[in-house]
């Protein structure tokens, strides 16, 4: 589930992506708030700018830069901060 402005579809490269701000939603109710995002069907690869993202568990994590594997349900970035629910 994609929310936000000026999402764009390269239908030749297989890229979906915005750089405006935007909500991501996937089906473990996971919720992403990123200002730029592009992902790659192919691959399943999300890159992800200056985002918010809230846990199903209610934790919540301040990325700088990140790539998310979607495949493989990982996280790689930068600048990360990262507040437990406890």
């Amino acid at each position: 589930n994609i929310k936000g402005e000026k999402i764009v579809l390269d239908r030749n490269k297989k890229i979906l992506s915005s750089n405006n701000k935007s909500l991501l939603k996937d089906k473990n109710n996971n919720i992403i708030t990123t200002k730029k995002f592009e992902y790659q069907f192919e691959t399943g690869i999300i890159s992800i700018n200056n985002a918010n993202i809230k846990d199903s568990f209610d934790n919540r994590i301040k990325i700088k830069t990140a790539t998310i594997d979607t495949q493989l349900n990982s996280l790689e970035g930068n600048e990360i901060n990262i507040n437990l629910n406890n």
